[in-house]
């Protein structure tokens, strides 16, 4: 994993050590159409990764709507990895595997298949590609910061 790129996996493996009722914790390393497998049939799904914004400070936890993540969405270091066309407010894609989320649950919508509520919270990181063993100061002070929003919204 690249260094703080991993603070999504370090929330989720927080939350799996309260076994909290009701609750199922994964974390998954994709993105594509096969996420409609994987979150179909819930009520809520939380979201949890590194974000890099141009005006974050490293660590700040950031509640973002589907809307929001397009202007971070396929980031990194403030480059962005596909074009982003502002008329159809969706980035450009390579392959299937490079669906974003909200393409993801408009594709389960017109296939019938109920998708839940996303609520997605980004952990503020200075980068997304260096490479480090283990979080930074600034992401790990955020983990228990970002179980507590997520334990206050279950």
């Amino acid at each position: 994993m690249v260094g703080d790129d991993a603070v999504g996996i370090a929330v989720a493996n927080k939350l799996k050590e309260k076994n909290l009722k009701n609750v199922d914790v994964e974390t998954v390393n994709t993105i594509g159409l096969e996420i409609i497998n994987i979150i179909s049939g819930y009520d809520r799904v939380f979201v949890v990764d590194a974000v890099k914004t141009k005006k974050g400070k490293p660590g700040e936890i950031h509640k973002l709507g589907l809307e929001k993540i397009y202007e971070i969405n396929f980031r990194v270091e403030g480059k962005s990895y596909f074009p982003y066309n502002e008329k159809l407010k969706q980035t450009m894609k390579c392959s299937v595997h490079d669906i974003d989320l909200l393409t993801v649950l408009k594709t389960g919508e017109k296939l019938g298949i109920k998708m839940p509520e996303i609520i997605i919270y980004g952990v503020e990181v200075s980068s997304t590609n260096r490479f480090m063993e283990g979080l930074s100061k600034d992401a790990e002070d955020a983990v228990p910061k970002a179980v507590e929003k997520i334990m206050g919204e279950l």
